[in-house]
């Protein structure tokens, strides 16, 4: 489905396109798909499963300082969003259209959110951070999402290494603020 993202928009696709370019029977796709939005969420699960392993390195080592940390993870996820940039926007473009995928990319953000929220609260255990917002996982549920969003435009914009690490730095400095955290 990928290079089939990478040529048409995501809502410009058939059932057809897809079995066409993936060289299945539209009966074999419904076996295992009800909806094109259904293969799409299938995709993007296993795209979040790269965030989700990545996570180990969303613990920040004790020489680590927490800015370094910051960037480190928005780098790691400015570099996933660049290797499946077709799927990630195409997802994010069909979220309001399907309850299903809706609930997927939901879940994934979760999943994420909560490892990295489990960090900022050692760091504020440790006294490094000091958010102003008491409620960590929401706020960091919403950075995320904020993150999401912002390297989804990055990506629909087809921005160079630049103006990537332009959006980069916008979102560490976000990140820092919220968490109160030196810069």
């Amino acid at each position: 489905m990928t290079r089939l993202l990478e040529r048409k928009r995501f809502g410009d696709l058939s059932v057809a396109d897809i079995t066409t370019e993936a060289g299945v029977a539209r009966s074999g796709f419904y076996f295992y798909f009800e909806s094109k939005y259904a293969a799409l969420g299938s995709a993007s699960v296993e795209i979040w499963s790269e965030f989700v392993d990545a996570t180990a390195s969303y613990v920040r080592p004790d020489e680590e300082s927490v800015s370094d940390y910051v960037e480190r993870v928005l780098q790691n996820a400015l570099r996933i969003w660049r290797s499946h940039e077709a799927l990630l926007i195409a997802s994010l473009e069909a979220l309001p259209l399907d309850e299903e995928l809706t609930r997927a990319w939901r879940e994934q953000i979760g999943r994420v959110s909560d490892l990295v929220a489990q960090q900022v609260e050692r760091d504020r255990a440790a006294g490094l951070v000091a958010p102003g917002f008491d409620d960590i996982p929401t706020l960091v549920r919403r950075l995320g999402e904020t993150t999401m969003y912002l390297l989804y435009q990055d990506r629909s914009d087809n921005a160079d290494e630049a103006a990537s690490q332009q959006t980069v730095e916008v979102l560490k400095h976000i990140w820092l603020t919220a968490m109160g955290a030196p810069s």
